[in-house]
């Protein structure tokens, strides 16, 4: 399963489904379910790649059978090339071990915390580290950083192509745009 699909557009799934559009439809229905299992009783850890592959594991588990494990191949959206896979390894160490060296973002002023979130989104994003579903993991293990921190991120208050376009822009190293939408979604937690 090196290539991870079954024909040219649909991955490989343990449903048996074979039609793009009934993939999809099905991975929403079930991860929006797993998403909600996984903000109410979180993933436990120390936020670190193998917490961010856990939460990755629960809300794919039951559609692919690479749920939870680094992919194998290279992959890009439109003009953004992803980590290569031989480098994964490597990346992902350097952005846990600085995560680590900030304390897990605790006890920052929110300026400062919104910069680092927004930095370390645009790393993980670069790092790409799962053939799919990205997105949701990062976005999960992100809210229960921040939920450590002692911070709320709304991001169902955000605007999805606001955000999907601030996400690229810091993906391409400018945090900006994030860090400017954050601002508006942020309030303190605890």
């Amino acid at each position: 399963m090196s290539d991870y699909f079954t024909d040219d557009t649909v991955i490989f799934n343990k449903l048996g489904i074979e039609d793009e559009n009934e993939l999809k439809k099905a991975e929403e229905e079930i991860v929006a379910a797993r998403m909600v299992e996984v903000l109410e009783k979180p993933i436990g850890g120390n936020f670190d790649f193998s917490m961010l592959k856990k939460i990755h594991e629960k809300l794919f588990f039951d559609l692919y059978d690479f749920a939870g494990k680094v992919r194998t191949v290279r992959i890009a959206k439109e003009s953004s090339v992803f980590c290569y896979p031989e480098f994964i390894d490597e990346y992902q160490k350097e952005i846990f071990r600085s995560l680590q060296n900030q304390n897990y973002l605790i006890d920052m002023r929110k300026d400062e915390f919104i910069k680092q979130y927004a930095i370390l989104t645009g790393e993980l994003n670069a790092l790409h580290p799962f053939r799919e579903g990205n997105g949701r993991a990062i976005r999960i293990f992100l809210k229960q950083l921040a939920e450590n921190a002692g911070w709320y991120v709304a991001y169902e208050d955000m605007n999805a192509e606001e955000l999907l376009n601030a996400d690229i822009t810091s993906f391409n190293g400018d945090s900006t745009p994030l860090m400017e939408l954050l601002e508006k979604h942020i309030v303190a937690y605890k």
